[in-house]
């Protein structure tokens, strides 16, 4: 099973202050119905979107997992 993502470093001004926000959003087919289970995450003021992959790689994709909603994921080649 692949899962497929993009990620996102968006760039704002908060009080006078430029401030970076990462996101990522990623999809993969769910193992019991068909279609796909896609995942968006945020996190404001922080370095980029790697905080997003990490958040992603070390607490969602366990639990997706351990629900049963995905199975094994391999990540795409860059």
């Amino acid at each position: 099973l692949s899962v497929a993502g993009k990620t996102g470093t968006p760039e704002r001004i908060w009080k006078g202050q430029d401030i970076n926000d990462g996101w990522y959003v990623f999809f993969a087919p769910m193992v019991k119905r068909k279609g796909n289970i896609v995942v968006c995450i945020r996190i404001e003021a922080t370095k980029g979107s790697s905080d997003a992959v990490r958040l992603a790689g070390q607490h969602v994709i366990p639990v997706l997992l351990k629900k049963g909603y995905i199975k094994n994921i391999v990540s795409m080649p860059r």
